[in-house]
């Protein structure tokens, strides 16, 4: 297995345009409200606290860039489905 030795935090945005211009791999964590996306990130870099998590649903609501080993790019994205936010948020 191999350890991951370079994670870095790049961008937090919800606009594309802002999105890092990259030519390497990019890694999407998607999926439900409070089901663990940035805690697995965290876990495959074997960082604690690279990537925010929290207990509440609905924290992360804009979509993290993080550089890994000058190779890749993660991306952890908002979660959908117990999140309480505005209708005005959840449209953005």
């Amino acid at each position: 297995m191999m350890k991951i030795l370079e994670a870095i935090y790049l961008i937090s945005t919800t606009s594309e345009a802002q999105f890092p211009i990259s030519t390497l791999p990019e890694v999407a964590f998607i999926g439900r409200s409070n089901v663990g996306k940035s805690s697995l990130l965290n876990s495959i870099v074997s960082r604690k606290n690279l990537a925010r998590i929290s207990s509440t649903p609905g924290k992360t609501q804009q979509i993290n860039f993080f550089g890994i080993e000058q190779k890749w790019v993660f991306a952890d994205l908002p979660g959908f489905g117990y999140a309480i936010i505005s209708k005005e948020k959840r449209n953005e």
